[in-house]
């Protein structure tokens, strides 16, 4: 009857020794992944953040696009110089 009980409770604590480690892995896991991957937040935020730069870069090449067009559509005139006999 003793040696029942005895195996009984290797095999308890083998399960239970089995059950911490388990928890202790997977604790691990949750910080690696909290660590490594971006929650749907953040991403939400740093997409925010890229199409708020695109936009500005879009206002800047709009704002050269006019002055170009200003330059092309009224060309400096000729200029002649005064010495000339032209």
């Amino acid at each position: 009857m003793a040696f029942v009980i005895m195996v009984c409770c290797a095999i308890l604590w083998k399960l239970y020794t089995l059950l911490l480690k388990f928890q202790q892995d997977l604790s691990d896991h949750k910080l690696e992944v909290a660590e490594k991957y971006v929650t749907k937040d953040g991403m939400r935020e740093q997409t925010s953040q890229i199409m708020g730069a695109i936009g500005e870069i879009k206002r800047a090449i709009d704002g050269t696009n006019t002055r170009i067009d200003m330059i092309l559509q009224n060309p400096p005139s000729a200029r002649r110089s005064r010495g000339s006999s032209e």
